[in-house]
């Protein structure tokens, strides 16, 4: 589905991504790992065009998208989640999930000022995720009334609600507790066992990753210097 072919990116002489060539499959989940400065977010950064490569190839479907601008991508099923939670705090649950189901169409409705009300009035799509992350008795607070656990599950459901074919999400389990973090989790495997989708996910959380990843990417100084299943991974990782 996605492909990257001899990608680099520098920031003066620090060379973030150095030559990294990778194939992500769907419904498979891939997960980049290492220590902190490796290059796994500039890589993220890359693939959802946040940042511009200095050179090489990301190919979505064979066709090459690295000059495109975020938006576009989106359009084009690559959907990012960041490390900090990005929902809207002064929408309710309900609202942000129906935001994100109304697709390209929410520009037009923005610009007439009639955005509140198609909040308001289309929430089918929306309650059935509701039901996925478990947030159906939250549906109409306010996101910023949400825990941090309940907010990452939210931003997961608006890339499912968006008809995100190929999932970016960095560090999306790090502070979400126990028991959020188990349905966080499951959403995240069932697009890709489910779903088809690709992931791709930044994590430092092994014991998670052991248990939904198909494959690690172990990064250091900006280049993969393995890859492989979990088990094999870890055991070779001093």
């Amino acid at each position: 589905m996605l492909e990257i072919r001899d990608l680099h990116k520098r920031f003066g002489a620090t060379r973030a991504v150095d030559g990294v060539s990778l194939e992500f499959h769907s419904s498979r989940i891939h997960a980049l790992v290492g220590q902190n400065g490796c290059g796994k977010t500039t890589l993220l950064n890359l693939i959802s065009g946040f940042y511009t490569p200095d050179r090489g190839q990301i190919l979505l479907s064979g066709v090459g998208v690295e000059r495109l601008p975020p938006f576009v991508r989106a359009r084009l099923g690559i959907g990012r989640m960041f490390q900090e939670p990005r929902s809207i705090s002064e929408l309710t649950v309900s609202q942000n999930l129906t935001l994100c189901t109304l697709g390209a169409g929410s520009d037009s409705l923005l610009n007439t000022g009639l955005l509140r009300f198609a909040l308001n009035g289309l929430n089918a799509d929306a309650d059935e995720l509701l039901s996925l992350g478990g947030l159906q008795q939250s549906a109409h607070r306010l996101v910023g009334e949400l825990s941090f656990g309940q907010r990452r599950i939210l931003e997961c459901l608006c890339l499912i609600a968006r008809q995100t074919r190929l999932l970016l999400l960095d560090e999306p389990f790090a502070g979400v507790d126990p028991a959020n973090l188990q349905v966080l989790a499951g959403i995240v495997a069932r697009q890709a066992r489910q779903a088809h989708a690709s992931v791709l996910l930044v994590s430092h959380e092994i014991p998670i990753l052991m248990d939904i990843a198909d494959e690690l990417i172990l990064m250091d100084v900006g280049q993969v210097v393995m890859r492989g299943l979990p088990i094999d991974v870890v055991q070779s990782d001093p």
